[in-house]
């Protein structure tokens, strides 16, 4: 008999508990409120602490409702957005910045290089 059998498919959900993302959360929370600390105070018109707080925000608001929604029936992509997801946030919201920033400053037409 071999483990195979016993062990679930990569794509099967295992639940997890959330005592295990505490420190992850913790960890999360440190890290990304002394970074915000330091982004607010660098003098470039508020760029960097702006991307950072969306950033922020939007991972929060997701964390806290993977945890209401799945409570001690996390999957284990669910841990790994929890763990991992803030920096998919930044990303997107630094993309989403500049696309709204040449918008407003430029227009439509300069922006996606189409006429609407």
């Amino acid at each position: 008999m071999s483990n195979m059998e016993d062990e679930p498919a990569p794509e099967e959900k295992r639940p997890l508990r959330i005592l295990p993302l505490q420190s992850a959360i913790i960890g999360n929370a440190i890290l990304q409120g002394v970074v915000l600390l330091f982004s607010a105070m660098i003098m470039d018109g508020g760029f960097i602490g702006r991307m950072w707080f969306q950033a922020m925000v939007a991972y929060w608001l997701m964390t806290g409702w993977l945890l209401l929604r799945r409570g001690n029936a996390l999957t284990t992509v669910d841990a790994w957005w929890i763990r991992m997801g803030f920096f998919l946030w930044l990303g997107a919201s630094v993309i989403v910045e500049k696309k709204v920033n040449a918008l407003y400053h430029g227009g439509f037409q300069e922006t996606f290089g189409t006429a609407p």
